[in-house]
């Protein structure tokens, strides 16, 4: 449903900033509104699936051309990072990248994920096309 809104936003001229957040370690934080209370510090580092709804649980890389799309398209997108000053223990935000503009940044988020996800099925070696979010020193390649 998000890619589909960013689509339509896109399509009305609607701008749209994509932020990187982490969780940190030191965080207390629990959502009030689960049942189960873990810490978000404690859930595991995982990319939405859509082989589940269940973004608590299962960590571990998913290689479906889906969200292999949504996470190359979003980092494409992507424009700031959220980060935590260890010293001051404040939030930041950075500027972390120059985005690409939708079109630019979708065409090369289906490339890359249809040629990763193939090459993933195949289990070869291979240097992937797309970039994945949070990677230090990734960047779109046209």
């Amino acid at each position: 449903m998000a890619i589909k809104l960013m689509k339509e936003w896109n399509a009305r001229g609607y701008g749209l900033d994509v932020v990187m957040y982490r969780k940190y370690p030191g965080s207390t934080y629990i959502d009030p509104h689960e049942e189960e209370k873990v810490m978000f510090k404690d859930l595991p580092d995982r990319f939405p699936s859509v082989l589940s709804r269940d973004f608590r649980r299962e960590a571990g890389e998913y290689e479906d051309p889906d969200n292999l799309y949504a996470m190359y398209l979003l980092y494409n997108l992507g424009r700031y990072r959220v980060r935590l000053d260890e010293a001051t223990r404040r939030l930041g935000i950075d500027f972390e990248k120059t985005p690409l503009p939708f079109e630019q940044a979708e065409k090369l988020a289906v490339e890359a994920a249809t040629s990763d996800s193939a090459s993933y099925g195949r289990g070869e070696r291979f240097t992937p096309k797309g970039a994945r979010i949070g990677e230090s020193g990734a960047t779109a390649r046209p």
